[in-house]
């Protein structure tokens, strides 16, 4: 299973992925709900949607680094697997909860 690619963005009512269908029109991938609050929850519902490619890269990308072959407790430490990148990783995951959360600069 493979979502729509590109990168995601809200637009208004619409999500829309950067990849063009037809070499010019962007992909839709979803349609906001007109029934929010305001248009100002449905403008965040539409960024943590369009950010969810992102995040789940990053949280892929973080996922390589923590190593799941032994059980582990709630609240005892989590065995890594290595540190090359992960600096990267965790600014990827901080770029796209920023994405998500609107406060992208």
């Amino acid at each position: 299973m493979k979502p729509t690619p590109g990168t995601w963005r809200c637009e208004g009512w619409r999500i829309l992925s950067d990849h063009l269908m037809d070499g010019e029109t962007r992909m839709p991938v979803a349609d906001l709900c007109l029934a929010f609050k305001d248009a100002e929850e449905m403008h965040a519902n539409g960024l943590l949607i369009a950010s969810a490619p992102a995040l789940l890269a990053a949280l892929c990308r973080l996922d390589a680094y923590i190593d799941f072959s032994t059980p582990t407790e709630v609240g005892s430490p989590i065995e890594m697997v290595g540190s090359e990148g992960l600096n990267e990783a965790l600014v990827q995951a901080h770029e796209a909860i920023a994405r998500a959360t609107g406060a992208e600069r």
